[in-house]
């Protein structure tokens, strides 16, 4: 696989800064598509790799994406400021599964911020396992919310094929993964962006 698949996935939000410093050092050694970074470290990263063309990447509420709609935004605001390219939001379950129209207005309202400032969002799958009924869903709200990607974490994809069949054309997807024989195989399957974690890259 080439680097200008991988995104840099620096997962552990208790790194320090000596952690960061190597990641922006693999950054500027290798070609890749990006780095996803917490939003402490994005204002050092994105200026450290101002000179590289790599997409700073940025995540806003929490992993389990239960955080208001409204600390979000604000979150996002404050990322637009300093210049994040990215950002990946974790799509609230809890919501989803009380009633998706939920789910959909929180979207909306996050794309159409981010892309007054030429910014991407990113609905991620949370990393634990969905059923079919609720992919349908997560479907239904991607290609309604004017979401630019969708990450699928490895417990879910399973439900790979059903996406790249329903998914919006104009929606990239993008995969969770650091099996390397699994990365192979979906490289097969036309899948062009792939999260790596840090400690599997280094």
């Amino acid at each position: 696989m080439e680097y200008k698949h991988i995104i840099c996935d620096l997962d552990n939000p208790y790194q320090s800064e000596d952690t960061v410093n190597k990641v922006i050092d693999l950054c500027l050694q290798y070609p890749l598509k990006g780095v996803h970074v917490p939003n402490y470290w994005a204002k050092k990263v994105i200026r450290d790799l101002k000179e590289k063309d790599i997409t700073v990447i940025s995540s806003i509420g929490e992993a389990s994406g239960n955080d208001l709609t409204q600390i979000k935004l604000f979150a996002l605001k404050e990322l637009l400021k300093l210049g994040v390219e990215e950002v990946s939001v974790t799509i609230n379950l809890s919501a989803l599964r009380t009633n998706s129209t939920w789910c959909k207005i929180e979207f909306l309202q996050l794309t159409q911020t981010a892309h007054e400032k030429e910014t991407l969002i990113t609905l991620r799958l949370p990393k634990t396992e969905i059923n079919q009924d609720e992919i349908q869903k997560i479907i239904q709200v991607v290609n309604h919310a004017g979401v630019d990607s969708i990450l699928i974490s490895e417990q879910n994809l399973h439900h790979l094929e059903m996406v790249q069949r329903e998914i919006s054309d104009l929606v990239e997807i993008q995969v969770e993964c650091n099996n390397q024989q699994l990365l192979q195989k979906l490289l097969q399957q036309n899948i062009k962006v792939f999260w790596q974690s840090y400690v599997n890259l280094s």
